[in-house]
């Protein structure tokens, strides 16, 4: 099960089983088959580039991904390091849910400081400064 809001009040928290392992470029879908690209990246060249990319990757068969509008003029390179972290991710996730005995957290996403500098900052940023301690951190599954 995985989270998809966070309890409010008297609600309790929603949760899917239709788990999604988000990166900057790709969302990992370990329980779909197909793979998504943004529509909000909509010049035909670029949409034929990256559906020509992805297949090169030879992503497996049983796995879903959704190409996300930062995806847009991304190298093969690029993609291909993220998918393979996020494979590796879904990998060290499954593991860890085999060995630990349920109610139990298995695996917590950035915090939302993490999230925005992962999704926003591209490769020109040298440099990220927080000047609060309460702002960094997040924990991350062990």
């Amino acid at each position: 099960m995985q989270v998809v809001k966070e309890p409010i009040g008297t609600k309790g928290a929603r949760l899917t089983t239709h788990i999604s392992i988000p990166g900057r470029f790709l969302v990992l879908m370990p329980f779909d088959n197909h793979v998504g690209l943004s529509k909000r990246i909509e010049d035909r060249a670029e949409r034929d580039r990256i559906r020509k990319i992805i297949q090169d990757l030879k992503l497996p068969k049983d796995l879903g991904f959704i190409v996300r509008t930062a995806a847009h003029g991304v190298s093969q390179r690029d993609f291909f390091r993220e998918a393979r972290y996020l494979m590796n991710l879904w990998q060290h996730i499954k593991s860890r849910a085999r060995r630990v005995r349920p109610p139990q957290l298995v695996h917590e996403e950035y915090d939302l400081v993490l999230r925005v500098a992962r999704d926003m900052f591209t490769n020109d940023v040298s440099r990220f400064e927080i000047d609060s301690k309460n702002d960094i951190g997040g924990s991350r599954d062990s």
